[in-house]
């Protein structure tokens, strides 16, 4: 019984967080590789929505209740916690390129 209602909880926040990401793809159509890309895992560890990285992390009892209230709230947290990722992935990248010392002639290059 148990193990039913956690399949239906987690059926019930794939299709709000599948019904956030359409919406997105609708007004941002240049990002759908990258929205795909990110993953979500339904876990009661958190208490509401968050990322790792890799994957967006969602406390299904918080998702079903944002989306029931106002349902852009839902589009908001996940276009946020892209931009938090795709931030974090771009912020490293350019430590990379420094600390190579590809920096300085990719800088002069440009110029």
């Amino acid at each position: 019984m148990a193990y039913e209602i956690e399949q239906r909880f987690e059926h019930i926040g794939t299709e709000i967080l599948e019904a956030s990401r359409n919406a997105l793809y609708i007004n941002m159509r240049y990002l759908d590789v990258a929205l795909s890309g990110l993953a979500w895992e339904m876990t009661t560890d958190i208490s509401r929505i968050g990322t790792d990285g890799l994957r967006l992390l969602y406390e299904p009892h918080y998702l079903a209740d944002l989306y029931r209230k106002h349902p852009m709230l839902v589009n908001r947290c996940i276009f946020i916690l892209f931009f938090i990722v795709c931030s974090g992935i771009f912020c490293a990248l350019v430590q990379r390129i420094r600390n190579d010392g590809i920096w300085p002639v990719m800088w002069q290059w440009n110029r």
